[in-house]
């Protein structure tokens, strides 16, 4: 795993154990598809959003990524087009 990443992880979720870290990157974050920078905006953003646990972290992560579903529902290039083909 990226030692940048963990570290920017143990930086947002001090309290979070060890064991966490990877779930909480793989779950709650772009991780691995994103650069360290662009992941630490996530892990702070999300941190600010919650109590710093992790079943909050990837609540919260799931709550974006249905708005982001909804959103992207909502063009009007496919409102015809079934979500699910």
């Amino acid at each position: 795993m990226c030692e940048k990443c963990l570290a920017m992880a143990k930086k947002y979720y001090p309290d979070l154990p060890e064991d966490d870290l990877g779930s909480l990157l793989m779950g709650a974050t772009a991780y691995p598809f994103c650069d360290p920078e662009y992941l630490g905006r996530q892990l702070k953003e999300t941190r600010e959003a919650t109590d710093g646990s992790l079943n909050q972290a990837l609540g919260y992560a799931e709550y974006q990524m249905d708005m982001e579903a909804k959103r992207y529902r909502s063009w009007d290039s496919i409102k015809a087009q079934p979500f699910y083909a």
